[in-house]
C-alpha cells in the first residue's frame, strides 16, 4: 500500500483534529481560540482533499472515515466545552465516564445569630 498525497493530507488532518480533541479536554477561552484555529486549517485539508483526490481506493477511504471518526469525537466535546462556558454558577468537572458535569457547591445552612 503507497501513501499518495490524499492519504498524507488525510493524516495531516487527524492530526489537526487530534489537537482539538486535547485542546478541548481543558475547555478555557484559549484552547477554544486554538482549537478553532486547528479545526479551519483541519477542513481546508478536506476541502483539498475533495477537490483533488477522486480516485484515493481503499486506503484513503480508511483515512478519511478514521478522520470522520475523530470528528464525531470533537463535535462532542465542543458540545461539553460550551456547557463549560455556560454553566452559571458550580464547578464544572469530568466525570469518571469522561463527561462534562457540574459539580454544585455544597450546600449548607445559614444560621443568623440575635
Amino acid at each position: 500500500m503507497t501513501a499518495g498525497p490524499g492519504i498524507e493530507l488525510a493524516e495531516e488532518a487527524r492530526a489537526r483534529v487530534s489537537r482539538v480533541a486535547r485542546l478541548l479536554e481543558s475547555p478555557d477561552v484559549g484552547a477554544l481560540d486554538r482549537s478553532t484555529a486547528e479545526l479551519a486549517g483541519a477542513v481546508a485539508i478536506i476541502e483539498q482533499i475533495q477537490k483533488e483526490e477522486r480516485n484515493g481506493g481503499a486506503p484513503l477511504k480508511s483515512a478519511l472515515d478514521g478522520l470522520r471518526s475523530d470528528l464525531r469525537s470533537v463535535r462532542s466535546l465542543l458540545r461539553q466545552a460550551w456547557v463549560f462556558r455556560m454553566c452559571p454558577g458550580g464547578q464544572p468537572s469530568y466525570n469518571g465516564k469522561g463527561q462534562l458535569a457540574l459539580q454544585l457547591p455544597p450546600a449548607g445552612r445559614v444560621t443568623l445569630e440575635g
